[in-house]
């Protein structure tokens, strides 16, 4: 059976396979491969559609990489400024 892994469960494991350094290789490629390519397929609505959505996977991991923890970022903020709310 395979576990369903939670939105947040996945942002902490992404960010500690990504940051070492066979994830960071690994990163690269999928980058290289799939994000910093064109979409557009001349005449092909559909395969632009599909190559579209590689690259909305690639846009996903990076968006969740570097997502900062608000909560903790909170924390800071309000210790720096001395505020309680």
């Amino acid at each position: 059976m395979v576990n369903k892994i939670v939105h947040n469960e996945f942002s902490k494991v992404a960010k500690i396979v990504f940051n070492e350094p066979a994830g960071k290789k690994v990163l690269e490629y999928l980058i290289n491969r799939y994000y910093n390519q064109t979409s557009y397929t001349r005449d092909d609505p559909y395969h632009t559609a599909f190559l579209e959505g590689q690259r909305e996977v690639i846009r996903y991991i990076k968006a969740e990489l570097n997502k900062k923890d608000n909560i903790n970022e909170w924390r800071k903020f309000t210790k720096r400024n001395k505020r309680s709310f």
